[in-house]
C-alpha cells in the first residue's frame, strides 16, 4: 500500500520538530529573495488538503461526497413520494386494529365484570326509562334525584339492541376501543401521508394508558380517549388549521358548527363531566403548538370553538349539573374524591405502566419516537409536535398534582393521563410528515439518522402490547362482587 509514504511524512514532521534552529536560519537566509509576505504564504498553506477540497468541493467536477449526497437525497425523495406505497405503513394500519381486537377477543362477547366505573345498568331497559322519567334512583335504599341525560340515551340504545340493557352497557364500555383509533386515523385527512396516519393509529390504538384503563375498569378515561381525536379534528377543520383541513372543505354556518361541537362534548359529559373537561383542556393545550408555529389566528378560532362547545354541553346537562352541585354531590359528578391510592412514578405515567400491562424500558420507544419531530420538523410539523408535548406535560402535571393531593382514589390516574396518550400519538404522527417534508430535502445528517431510528423505537414500543394481547382480555378480570355474592343470594346452605 502506501506505508512508505506514511513513514516519509512522519519522518519529515519529526525532523521539523527536532531542528527548529536550522529551519530558522534557512528562512532568514531566504528572506532577501522573497517577493511576497509571510502572511500570504500562511493563508495558502492553511487552506487545507487539496485532496479533501477535491472530494468535498462544490465547484469541482470530482465532488464525490456532494454527488453521493444528492443521489441519496433523490433516492429518499422517490422512496417517500406520494405515488410510492409504504409496506410498513400498510402493515401497521392493518395489524394494529387486528391486534387490538385480538387482545380483547374474550371481552366482545364474554363476561364484563361489574367493577369500579364498569357498573351495571339495571335489570332491564324499562328500569332505565323509569329512572329517567320519574327521577327516582333505585340504587341503595332509593332516593329522588335528577338523572343524567345518559340514562335516557342508554335506555334508547338498549331498546334498539333488542331491549337489552346488558347490550347497551357492552356498547358503552367497548365502543371507545373502536372510536379512539378510528378518530386518530381520520384526524389527518385523506391524501395525507399514509405513514403518518399509520404511525398515529399505532401509537394511539395500542396506547398502554387506554389498555390499562380498560383492564382497571376506568370508564371515564376510555370516554376521554374516544372523544379527543374527534374533537380536535372537528374544531381544527372549522378553523382551517393546516394540515387537518382537507382540500375542498367548505365551512358551514357558525351556529351549526358550535351546535355540533356542543353535542359531541355533551354526549360525553352526560356520562362523565370530568372526561369532557379533560378533553377540552387537552385540545386547548395541543392548539398552543400551532399557535406558536405561525397559525395563531386559526388556532385561536379553534380554541374558541372548543370552549363554546364546552359551554353548550354544560347547558345541555344543566339540570343534572345544578342538582349535583346543589346537593353537594361533586364526587359522583366529577369522579374525584380524596382517598388513599397508589401514586405511579413519573416514568410509569409517561410510559403508561399503570396496571397489569407493564411496559418496562420498551415503553420509552414511543416516547423517543414522539421526540424526534421536535428535532426534524419545521413549520406546522414542528408546531403540532410541540402541541402534543404541551398536552403531555399538562397531563403529567395534573396527574402528579392529583396524586400529591390524594385525589386518585376515584377516577384514577388514567383519566388524567389520557392527554399524555393523545399528545404522544400526535407527535409520533408528525415524525413521518417531518421526514417527507423537511428531512428528505436536506443533506444527509443527524436528522436522517433520527428519523430512521424513530421507526425502530416505535416498533420496539409496541412489543409489550403484542405479548399482552395473548391474554385475550387486556387484563380485565372476569370475576366481580356480583359473581362472588351470587352463591350467597341463591344458596340455602352457607356459612358466614
Amino acid at each position: 500500500g502506501r506505508g512508505r509514504t506514511v513513514v516519509d511524512i512522519l519522518a519529515t514532521w519529526l525532523w521539523v520538530v527536532t531542528h527548529p534552529l536550522q529551519i530558522h536560519r534557512a528562512r532568514k537566509r531566504r528572506n532577501p529573495f522573497r517577493r511576497s509576505r509571510e502572511a500570504d504564504w500562511l493563508r495558502l498553506q492553511r487552506s487545507g488538503s487539496n485532496r479533501m477540497a477535491v472530494l468535498l468541493g462544490e465547484r469541482t467536477s470530482e465532488n464525490r461526497v456532494v454527488a453521493a449526497t444528492r443521489a441519496g437525497r433523490a433516492r429518499l425523495r422517490d422512496a417517500t413520494s406520494a405515488e410510492s406505497s409504504s409496506r410498513l405503513a400498510i402493515v401497521l394500519a392493518v395489524v394494529v386494529p387486528l391486534l387490538l381486537a385480538f387482545g380483547a377477543r374474550n371481552i366482545w362477547l364474554g363476561v364484563l365484570p361489574s367493577m369500579r366505573e364498569f357498573t351495571t345498568l339495571g335489570d332491564s331497559v324499562g328500569s332505565l326509562f323509569s329512572e329517567w322519567w320519574t327521577g327516582w334512583r333505585a340504587s341503595g335504599l332509593g332516593e329522588p334525584a335528577v338523572p343524567p341525560a345518559s340514562i335516557g340515551g342508554l335506555g334508547a340504545l338498549g331498546t334498539l339492541l333488542a331491549f337489552s340493557a346488558g347490550a347497551a352497557r357492552r356498547v358503552l364500555l367497548l365502543a371507545p376501543l373502536v372510536l379512539g383509533p378510528v378518530g386518530m386515523w381520520r384526524l389527518l385527512p385523506r391524501g395525507t401521508s399514509l405513514r403518518a396516519r399509520a404511525a398515529g393509529i399505532a401509537a394511539y390504538g395500542l396506547s398502554p394508558i387506554a389498555l390499562n384503563a380498560l383492564g382497571e375498569g376506568r370508564l371515564q378515561a376510555l370516554l376521554g380517549y374516544a372523544l379527543l381525536p374527534w374533537l380536535l379534528r372537528r374544531v381544527s377543520r372549522h378553523a382551517a388549521l393546516e394540515p387537518l383541513v382537507p382540500e375542498g372543505y367548505r365551512e358551514g354556518p357558525a351556529l351549526r358548527r358550535y351546535a355540533g361541537t356542543s353535542l359531541m362534548v355533551g354526549i360525553v359529559a352526560a356520562v362523565s363531566p370530568l372526561a369532557a373537561v379533560i378533553s377540552v383542556v387537552a385540545v386547548v393545550l395541543v392548539l398552543l403548538g400551532p399557535a406558536l408555529a405561525g397559525q395563531a389566528r386559526k388556532a385561536s378560532l379553534a380554541m374558541r370553538g372548543v370552549l363554546v362547545g364546552l359551554l353548550g354541553a354544560a347547558l345541555v346537562n344543566l339540570p343534572w349539573l345544578l342538582e349535583a352541585l346543589r346537593g353537594g354531590d361533586q364526587a359522583s359528578l366529577t369522579g374525584l374524591w380524596e382517598g388513599r391510592a397508589p401514586v405511579p412514578s413519573a416514568s410509569d405515567m409517561l410510559t403508561g405502566s399503570l396496571g397489569d400491562l407493564r411496559m418496562g424500558l420498551l415503553g420509552w420507544g414511543v416516547v423517543a419516537a414522539a421526540a424526534v419531530p421536535l428535532v426534524t420538523g419545521r413549520k406546522w410539523r414542528l408546531g403540532w409536535a410541540a402541541g402534543g408535548w404541551i398536552a403531555v406535560v399538562g397531563g403529567l402535571a395534573a396527574a402528579a398534582l392529583a396524586g400529591d393531593s390524594d385525589f386518585l382514589a376515584g377516577a384514577g390516574a388514567e383519566a388524567l393521563l389520557v392527554p399524555v396518550a393523545f399528545g404522544l400519538a400526535l407527535a409520533v404522527s408528525m415524525a413521518p410528515l417531518a421526514f417527507e417534508e423537511d428531512v428528505v430535502r436536506s443533506d444527509f445528517g443527524i436528522r436522517q439518522v433520527l428519523s430512521f431510528a424513530a421507526v425502530g423505537a416505535l416498533l420496539l414500543g409496541l412489543l409489550p402490547q403484542l405479548v399482552a394481547s395473548t391474554q385475550g382480555r387486556w387484563y380485565l378480570p372476569e370475576g366481580d362482587f356480583d359473581r362472588a355474592l351470587a352463591d350467597v343470594d341463591s344458596g340455602d346452605d352457607f356459612r358466614t
